[in-house]
């Protein structure tokens, strides 16, 4: 029973050493969450508690639409600001809110119900909003925008900087399009799919404001993100390449260790079984030996006696 205890424990002991290799060795950190959107980054919605309202709204029934629902409506706002017609703006409005939810799941079937209702309304309900927009002048020292930057390195940082500065008529847009790149960064590894959607986004903002000097900074700053990602992308890559070298080589060494342990304890248990079976044997033949050593010493005695 003692050897069938001491075997057990071995092999208990070798289980959650083996297992703890595994763990450290293969377990990979979960991705981060996605950035979260708050009623001060949000921009459907005229005045704060219209805004406030419709945040929750969104967010409540939405979720999974809420960063381009959000866009489609900071694009609104710039282009109510540019004081174009509000029969464009508001039909753009509609196409961009239907492209955003035309995916067919159950979560955008409900928005499409909710945005065609906005849709239909959204010349009443941006009479006074457009009424009170006036963009004519814009400020580019306004601080009342809360500006997002691409979170890549301190030169692209310092690039979209210049960015909201030649393009002053779209700034809602873009930086909607950097938190949207945030997000996109947030859920994948590979950054150069998130720097094209940027790139995309940020050439459909300065074609909105048509301006030469806002066209060719999006150009320039586009540029310096798409090179910027391939560098990024490329190291990463040679990473996860030595990443998976070392992943097979700590492969090869637990299975030379499973393997070694397994010849280990295949030895003990011949050990433990031979060392069983002799205790037995002992056990078996001691009264035997006993009586026939009680035998030749009684016969001894005789023999002295003549």
């Amino acid at each position: 029973m003692a050897s069938r205890n001491a075997y057990r424990s071995i092999i208990s002991r070798i289980s959650a050493s083996i297992l703890t290799v595994l763990l450290s060795s293969w377990l990979l950190p979960l991705p981060a969450s996605a950035l979260q959107l708050t009623p001060e980054d949000f921009h459907c919605g005229s005045g704060a508690e219209m805004r406030e309202a419709a945040f929750y709204e969104i967010m409540k029934n939405c979720p999974g639409y809420a960063l381009d629902l959000n866009h489609c409506c900071a694009i609104h706002d710039d282009c109510y600001g540019q004081r174009r017609s509000q029969e464009f703006c508001d039909a753009e409005y509609a196409k961009c809110n239907l492209k955003a939810v035309r995916v067919p799941d159950r979560g955008a079937s409900w928005c499409r119900n909710k945005i065609e209702w906005v849709n239909t309304a959204m010349p009443l309900l941006g009479y006074i909003a457009y009424s009170k927009s006036n963009y004519s002048d814009p400020s580019i020292n306004d601080n009342s925008l809360k500006k997002h930057l691409p979170e890549m390195t301190p030169n692209i940082e310092m690039h979209y900087e210049h960015l909201y500065s030649a393009c002053p008529f779209v700034n809602i847009t873009l930086s909607s399009c950097a938190w949207m790149f945030n997000d996109c960064l947030s859920s994948t590894l590979i950054i150069s799919t998130c720097t094209r959607q940027l790139s995309q986004c940020v050439l459909d903002a300065a074609e909105q404001q048509n301006s030469t000097h806002c066209t060719r900074t999006s150009e320039s700053m586009c540029a310096h993100i798409m090179t910027a990602s391939e560098l990024m992308d490329s190291g990463y890559m040679a990473v996860l390449r030595k990443g998976m070298h070392s992943t097979w080589a700590i492969i090869l060494l637990v299975i030379i260790a499973l393997t070694t342990t397994g010849l280990l304890l295949l030895k003990l248990r011949r050990f433990l079984s031979l060392s069983s079976s002799n205790e037995s044997k002992i056990k078996k033949y001691a009264p035997i030996q006993v009586e026939c050593l009680k035998g030749c010493n009684s016969d001894l005695s005789t023999a002295q006696l003549y």
